[in-house]
């Protein structure tokens, strides 16, 4: 291995091979996929591009159309304009964003906007998730399954275009507790709408 110094600001160069020995559990390097097909959806906008059951949870993915991307409201514009010409630092603005209840509260709704499918609803009196108000995925037993957050889950929620939006989400649905047909069912903007899935025999 070669370290060299070479500049003023003290920045050090490592050149060399490196051997990193990693302890992967085998069930992230050797896992068993189940694939699922739509049978059904109330939804014409919905297009569901992976509906897969893996060792480590039931990914989930769709692309929704014919969706308006929220505009950002100018009261947000006119704050960040303000950061970006240097009449605010980092702290006043984060602290307006924070702490102002109108710049809060507009922050809040257009947060909530660029989420229009929701999947949390915790509530930590009850210790309790209040499914009604999240999507989920059901087997045929009732069990409803919410997403995960091991560090395996794979997730996005995105605008991909003005009339688009980008749907990727893993559930804590396992090959233990999965069923032949499954049901997932999609909260967007507090409106339900039911996919009922079924494996793939190959």
């Amino acid at each position: 291995m070669e370290i060299k110094n070479e500049n003023k600001n003290n920045v050090v160069n490592f050149k060399g091979n490196w051997n990193i020995d990693l302890d992967v559990p085998e069930q992230m390097y050797n896992r068993q996929s189940i694939a699922y097909k739509v049978v059904s959806c109330e939804n014409s906008d919905f297009r569901v591009t992976n509906a897969i059951l893996t060792d480590t949870g039931f990914e989930f993915g769709m692309i929704v159309s014919n969706i308006k991307k929220p505009e950002q409201p100018q009261m947000l514009k006119d704050l960040w304009q303000e950061y970006e010409n240097g009449k605010l630092d980092i702290a006043e603005y984060n602290r307006k964003i924070n702490e102002d209840e109108e710049i809060k509260k507009v922050d809040e709704e257009y947060f909530k906007q660029l989420l229009p499918i929701n999947i949390y609803d915790y509530n930590p009196n009850t210790g309790k998730t209040n499914f009604e108000n999240i999507t989920y995925v059901e087997n045929e037993n009732g069990e409803k399954f919410e997403s995960t957050m091991s560090s395996s889950r794979k997730q996005d929620s995105n605008f991909i275009d003005d009339n688009t939006y980008s749907f990727y989400e893993t559930f804590s649905l396992t090959p233990y507790t999965a069923t032949d047909k499954l049901k997932v069912r999609i909260l967007l903007k507090d409106k339900p709408y039911i996919i009922e899935l079924e494996k793939v025999y190959k």
